[in-house]
């Protein structure tokens, strides 16, 4: 899958580091996703956390930030779990731990549902200073949003970052996004920007796939064997064209969405054109 974006004018760019984009880290678990807290998170930032259990990736965000930092840690109401069910329940977040968990620099705010994490954010409600915004989001897109959706992870971290990023008579930009969905995880293990393709800076895994070979996260049904695709991101015309060669193989069936019939059609035709017996 070969997507194109927006033409880059270098010219209009900065190298000062607040106008950097925010990196995106996509983790599969909780464990992965504390361990991004602690390689990320630095001292004196601001960090949100959605969908907060107050545990073991709460605490690191609270460790991490340090007492010069500020840790907003946001959750939906909940049931809470039986006392008399610890082991199994142990993750979830019980009545009380907000009482006394890193009360020098943290304050947690419960909602009444995920559709209520701007307000208590950005518009006042929640908030007893005044607004800010912050240098790290770490969000747990199942907790908070009740199902770990791709696009639903995608419209969520956007939203937030045009909210916090525009700010009135605030400096901070969100740094970072860490963000455990398991649908984001699989999707960044399958995309590669056309540059470290053309550098053949690529993980092994994405080379397998451009080559088909087998992987452990092939999709069976019944006896077909399904490969997930690698996802090549470029930006301008002339390195959407430069990837065909690298991802259109002979006797392909290629599909080119938002054709003109013109010359990256006719490229992707040529890729794709079985030279002896004119399939593709």
């Amino acid at each position: 899958l070969i997507l194109k974006g927006e033409s880059f004018d270098p010219a209009s760019a900065t190298t000062a580091p607040a106008a950097a984009a925010a990196q995106w880290i996509a983790c599969s678990s909780t464990k992965e996703l504390t361990r991004a807290v602690k390689a990320y998170v630095q001292p004196g930032d601001r960090v949100v956390e959605l969908g907060a259990a107050l545990r073991e990736t709460s605490a690191s965000i609270c460790e991490a930030v340090g007492p010069g930092g500020e840790a907003t840690l946001v959750d939906v109401k909940r049931s809470f779990p039986k006392r008399d069910d610890v082991k199994r329940t142990k993750a979830m977040r019980r009545e009380g731990d907000d009482v006394t968990f890193y009360v020098d620099r943290s304050k947690f705010v419960e909602i009444d549902s995920f559709s209520c994490w701007k307000s208590a954010l950005f518009f006042g409600e929640g908030q007893n200073d005044a607004l800010t915004s912050y240098d790290v989001l770490v969000a747990d897109v199942s907790s908070i949003v009740g199902n770990d959706l791709g696009l639903q992870a995608v419209s969520l971290i956007k939203e937030f970052m045009d909210l916090n990023d525009n700010m009135p008579d605030q400096g901070t930009k969100c740094r970072v996004v860490i963000v455990k969905s398991g649908s984001l995880s699989a999707w960044a293990r399958r995309l590669v920007h056309a540059q470290r393709l053309f550098a053949d800076n690529i993980h092994r895994s994405v080379r397998s796939r451009l080559t088909q070979q087998k992987q452990d996260d092939d999709v069976h049904v019944g006896s077909k064997c399904f490969i997930p695709p690698i996802v090549v991101g470029t930006v301008g015309v002339e390195e959407y064209r430069r990837t065909i060669p690298y991802t259109v193989k002979e006797g392909d069936a290629a599909l080119e969405v938002g054709c003109h019939l013109g010359t990256s059609t006719v490229e992707i035709h040529n890729a794709a054109l079985d030279q002896i017996n004119g399939n593709g």
